[in-house]
């Protein structure tokens, strides 16, 4: 449980991220990131713009590896997205628990899997690991941490 007096960034570390990229029809998957070393993920994705008819579903994949070895689905989704929805800009966020994964068969990595059909949708992503093992949290992503 986070403490008053704990600083964000030592307790959560971003784990992986992809900035402004257009993904065209078809399937995308983000790298695999280990989660050995925290309790919890959260995943935060930013779709913006869609083509006409648009459609994207997001899902999460576990894994024996970060190399995606034994890869299959986790069970948690974002409901399927299209552009009559009204919003040209949807934030989502997918909360996990390490738990929540195979742990018995080895599944400790996850990814992202964004399923795009008819035409092009902007995305961007980030995962974050939470409540770390032993904290706090390595600060070596950060180029600089104002306090």
């Amino acid at each position: 449980m986070p403490q008053y007096t704990e600083q964000f960034t030592e307790i959560h570390q971003p784990l992986d991220f992809g900035i402004y990229q257009v993904l065209s029809p078809g399937n995308h998957y983000t790298p695999y990131v280990a989660l050995n070393d925290f309790h919890r993920a959260f995943f935060h994705v930013f779709v913006g713009n869609m083509g006409p008819a648009a459609e994207i579903t997001i899902y999460v994949m576990q894994a024996t590896t970060v190399a995606g070895a034994g890869a299959k689905l986790q069970g948690k989704w974002a409901t399927q997205l299209d552009q009559d929805q009204g919003e040209a800009i949807s934030h989502i966020a997918i909360e996990l628990q390490t738990e929540e994964l195979d742990v018995d068969g080895g599944f400790d990595c996850v990814a992202l899997w964004f399923d795009v059909d008819d035409n092009p949708v902007e995305i961007t992503w980030t995962v974050w690991g939470v409540c770390p093992r032993y904290p706090p949290v390595p600060t070596t992503f950060w180029h600089q941490i104002v306090q």
